[in-house]
């Protein structure tokens, strides 16, 4: 099943649009979710429920593709890119990363992103 999971997109009609015309289903992420594993989410693991996330919420967005193919990654990407949709953070799912609460998702991005950051620099 193809499904983008979304938190804290600016146009959220753009990314449901753009879904849409896919057949790809979406989910918004609230915050109270992000305590919750991705899987989960994706409707693809069923282990435990976590407690609902009561810390800040990260301000960076985020848009996670499950189970898309090459072809439908290609083209959402395509879609966003066309209709000038920034999103700091994008993310597949993965067997990895299936069972990472959201919120560890963002630090393993952010952790990436500085360490892209530096190399650049050096």
């Amino acid at each position: 099943m193809e499904k983008i999971l979304f938190f804290h997109i600016e146009d959220t009609e753009a990314v449901r649009k753009i879904a849409g015309s896919l057949r790809i289903r979406v989910k918004e992420i609230m915050t109270e979710e992000l305590s919750q594993p991705l899987g989960k989410l994706a409707g693809t693991y069923m282990g435990e429920s976590a407690s609902p996330f009561t810390k800040t919420a990260p301000d960076e967005s985020l848009l996670v593709f499950c189970g898309l193919s090459e072809k439908h990654l290609d083209r959402v990407l395509s879609l966003l890119e066309q209709k000038g949709l920034k999103v700091d953070y994008k993310a597949v799912l993965t067997e990895t990363n299936r069972k990472w609460s959201v919120i560890r998702l963002f630090m393993e991005l952010a952790k990436e992103k500085g360490e892209i950051e530096r190399q650049n620099r050096g």
